[in-house]
């Protein structure tokens, strides 16, 4: 499964209520903000490290559109196959199952 680009990574944490906000002068870092007030650096990259921040944020907002009444996660400890479901499709990754729940809910929170 392809790993999503930067612009991706980025729009799908827009899309779930993260805003970047500008610096305001040159000794200064921007930083992403989200709706609910937390406040980060730099967003997390689609990994097994960061799944957890997808769990918060990604999934319920997916959830809310009603398109992932039931998102699984079918693997076995002794295979590395992850399996990730939405109402319309089966994502499927070997090694990463970020990457299968990114592209699960990518396309559902780009839908308007």
């Amino acid at each position: 499964m392809d790993k999503p680009t930067d612009e991706q990574v980025r729009e799908l944490y827009k899309l779930c209520g993260w805003t970047y906000i500008e610096a305001h002068d040159r000794n200064e870092r921007g930083y992403w903000e989200h709706s609910d007030g937390s406040r980060r650096h730099d967003l997390p990259p689609i990994d097994l490290e960061h799944i957890g921040f997808l769990f918060e944020y990604a999934v319920p907002k997916a959830m809310e559109k009603g398109d992932v009444g039931f998102l699984k996660w079918d693997g076995q400890r002794d295979s590395n196959k992850y399996t990730i479901f939405n109402q319309d499709r089966r994502f499927t990754d070997t090694d990463n199952p970020a990457l299968a729940i990114f592209w699960a809910i990518y396309p559902i929170l780009k839908e308007e």
